[in-house]
């Protein structure tokens, strides 16, 4: 998998790093931002019946994304009803990720 763009978070701040306030080491140990480019994609969401197409994307839903990479790689994301986060699954050398499993409504 490559990576195309890796930032310092402490980098996208204004202002450079203070060690007095912010230890010896404020600007080694900042977590970075990675950023992939997708190829091509696509969004299934579970919904009643009869949603309005403009009422698809909102609160307490269902979501399942499958994203490829410019390197083929295939990543799944899915977004619970009422979750606090994201389940993200690496697919390796897939040619297509599985349907996916809609929770019962």
């Amino acid at each position: 998998m490559r990576e195309h763009s890796r930032k310092n978070l402490q980098d996208l701040f204004v202002g450079d790093p203070d060690p007095l306030s912010e230890g010896a080491n404020a600007d080694q140990d900042s977590p970075e931002a990675v950023e992939f480019k997708v190829k091509s994609g696509r969004i299934w969401a579970q919904v009643p019946h009869g949603t309005q197409t403009e009422s698809i994307f909102g609160p307490d839903r269902w979501y399942q994304a499958e994203l490829v990479l410019d390197d083929d790689t295939r990543i799944s994301v899915t977004i619970s009803q009422g979750a606090e986060g994201v389940d993200i699954t690496r697919h390796r050398n897939s040619p297509e990720i599985p349907r996916p499993q809609f929770p019962a409504p």
